[in-house]
């Protein structure tokens, strides 16, 4: 496996892990040697919130623990086991302030289409980190928030009790706020409702944003989608 594809699995299996405190940590050598520096960060954070004073953190023999200056020491000098010290400040930071800076897209790059927005949308849901997204579909002919778009912006924040501003047709900026975890329930989305006089935009995409941070929340949903279902240039 190659370094980014762990670090991409190691991103969406943590957004399944529930909050601390824990008894002990086994990084090993895999957070280390295989994650990039934004993963390793993030399982740092993840598991380094309100943690025990008597727990255990265990890394690899030959890697640097990055939470020392957290307040963790090795049991023996030099070993591979650390231990919370009982007089660290334990600091707990809530969901609501994780990853609290807003992370801007371009929604120009590549093709400069809708999967941008549908992808950035999905993985704000999924991780809780506010997304600004500006040129939305800048390089279509008709940039900017359609109404599949509209309604795939619309049914992911309703995943989550977003706080949204641009949901507008044609819109071409955005601003997605995640205001919880994605929860499970029956779900209807109508492409129609976005835009007055209706539309068959497509279906199959606006079930492409809510897939993902379904398929991660704890337990089944159902999804009811009413829109085109054999659009051009979509899948059917």
């Amino acid at each position: 496996m190659s370094r980014s594809n762990a670090s991409s699995e190691a991103a969406i299996a943590l957004a399944r892990v529930p909050d601390g405190p824990f008894d002990l940590n086994p990084f090993r050598n895999t957070v280390f040697s295989y994650f990039d520096k934004a993963t390793q960060a993030l399982v740092s954070l993840k598991f380094d919130v309100e943690p025990r004073s008597d727990a255990y953190l265990v890394i690899g023999a030959n890697k640097k623990c990055p939470t020392t200056g957290n307040g963790h020491v090795p049991v023996q000098r030099g070993g591979p086991v650390f231990r919370k010290s009982k007089g660290a400040a334990m600091t707990r930071l809530s969901a609501s302030k994780r990853g609290t800076k807003r992370l801007v897209i371009d929604g120009s790059h590549g093709e400069g289409g809708g999967q941008i927005l549908r992808s950035a949308l999905s993985l704000a849901a999924i991780t809780g980190r506010p997304v600004r997204l500006v040129n939305i579909r800048a390089r279509r002919r008709r940039p900017g928030l359609a109404a599949q778009h509209l309604t795939a912006v619309r049914a992911v924040a309703s995943l989550c009790s977003s706080r949204v501003t641009g949901d507008r047709l044609h819109s071409q900026s955005l601003d997605f706020t995640p205001g919880q975890a994605v929860q499970t329930g029956h779900y209807v989305f109508d492409v129609a409702s976005a835009r007055k006089g209706g539309s068959a935009g497509s279906a199959p995409l606006v079930l492409q944003a809510v897939l993902m941070p379904l398929a991660l929340a704890n337990g089944p949903s159902q999804v009811d989608i009413h829109g085109g279902t054999h659009v051009p240039f979509s899948p059917s």
